[in-house]
């Protein structure tokens, strides 16, 4: 065969990583920012960096007092100690104040001539922009135990009695603008590492989403070229260009599984809940392997009407899955045993298996996305199987986990929420295939 007959399926193959490239400037075109705050952008010969400011900056207080020579007094002796200090006097003084500049803390008198400081506190905690400053309460010439607690019960985190002793004071002030601006930096990180997540997994579905058309198509010419050329090629080579389909088709369907899990873990799958015959799903699933599985024996354990509320697509896809990954691992005449049954106010399904079993230290991880585990010196698949399932089983409200010991095989099971209707009573009859 001469090379343009292979150029249209090779030409895909040698271009594929272009795809990678359109994706990755495609999205840095939408996300000039990278992370949406607007930070410069730079990039090296090698590496791309993000500048950020870092300049120090001095702690803001506000002292919103009663008595202005209190106030100026405080503040002056402040300021000679490296913070910088403001005034107010009155209740709605100070709520005009904080909304057009917020201090870093604010030092609020329990009492104003206008309204209480219980009342500037609560509508200051109620703002979600500075519901986080601190606010540390002044006492009254009194400080009643009934002060003290209105003081924390409107959302003060501390309350310094009179008569002042300014190194208390400095030490209550440094100690909460300590945990404020801690506060503050964990959530800025928070934050950042969610951005960071969000363009992640947004590149990652663009890329995948690109891919597929590019493996569709290479599909396509080795299989236009594995009917059209079967005389000519001679058994070795198509076995070759089967293979190479074969392969194909795996990359593919990780690739929608790829895009499945990623719509789950968004919340973007639709999940269409109704009453449906769970032993009539499993038997649905377990059908393909019954007709083409003739080395494995398979048993279903059920009652003949019990009724779980689901997606059938979606939980079809998951026993599928589940029965899948015990084929995997289990030797010519294994056996693959399937049960569903009631426990209380969920229908609990149980898919066993006689192979090598599991050890206890991978069954927590066992469901976490890309995850393998070597079972028997093997590992198949992407890892995505089980990730699947755990995030299907758990947007319809069940739970899913693993029973395994070395040696004894392995029972992936997962739950789902009961319907009204009633399971059927009577001998559960078992359905055994093994062709």
């Amino acid at each position: 065969m001469s090379q343009n007959q292979y150029s249209p399926y090779a030409y895909y193959y040698v271009n594929l990583p272009r795809v990678y490239f359109m994706s990755l400037m495609r999205f840095l075109k939408n996300h000039p920012s990278l992370s949406g705050t607007g930070l410069p952008i730079t990039s090296g010969a090698n590496q791309m960096t993000i500048k950020r400011k870092t300049d120090r900056k001095i702690p803001e207080l506000l002292l919103a007092g009663n008595s202005r020579k209190t106030n100026e007094t405080l503040a002056e002796t402040l300021r000679s100690h490296g913070y910088a200090a403001r005034t107010a006097e009155q209740g709605h003084a100070v709520l005009r104040t904080v909304r057009h500049h917020a201090p870093d803390l604010i030092l609020l008198d329990i009492d104003f001539p206008d309204m209480s400081g219980c009342e500037v506190c609560g509508q200051l905690k109620a703002d979600p922009n500075l519901r986080d400053i601190p606010v540390l309460f002044l006492g009254g010439r009194h400080n009643t135990r009934e002060d003290q607690l209105q003081a924390f019960s409107c959302g003060g985190q501390d309350f310094i009695a009179r008569p002042f002793r300014f190194e208390e004071v400095r030490a209550r002030i440094d100690a909460h603008l300590a945990l404020h601006f801690q506060r503050r930096h964990l959530q800025e990180k928070f934050d950042k590492r969610c951005r960071e997540d969000a363009l992640r997994d947004s590149l990652f579905h663009m890329i995948i989403h690109d891919m597929r058309a590019p493996v569709t198509v290479v599909m396509g010419y080795m299989d236009l070229l594995r009917q059209t050329s079967r005389d000519r090629l001679g058994p070795e080579k198509i076995e070759w260009i089967q293979a190479a389909y074969q392969n194909s088709a795996r990359i593919n369907e990780m690739i929608q599984q790829l895009l499945e899990v990623n719509r789950l873990e968004s919340g973007q799958m639709p999940i269409t809940r109704a009453a449906c015959n769970l032993r009539e799903v499993v038997v649905a699933a377990l059908k393909p392997f019954v007709e083409t599985r003739p080395d494995r024996v398979f048993r279903l354990e059920a009652p003949p009407r019990i009724y779980g509320l689901c997606d059938r697509k979606v939980i079809h896809r998951v026993v599928t899955n589940l029965v899948e990954n015990a084929l995997k691992f289990t030797q010519q005449s294994g056996e693959i045993h399937v049960s569903v049954f009631p426990i209380g106010q969920e229908a609990r399904l149980h898919i066993s298996d006689n192979g090598p079993g599991i050890p206890v230290e991978h069954h927590q991880c066992i469901f976490e996305k890309f995850r393998q585990i070597d079972r028997n010196n093997t590992k198949e698949g992407a890892g995505l199987g089980l990730a699947f399932c755990k995030l299907a089983v758990e947007a319809h409200g069940g739970r899913i986990g693993l029973e395994s010991e070395i040696g004894k095989g392995s029972t992936f099971w997962f739950t789902l929420p009961l319907t009204d209707e009633e399971t059927a009573p009577g001998v559960w009859p078992l359905t055994n295939s093994r062709n």
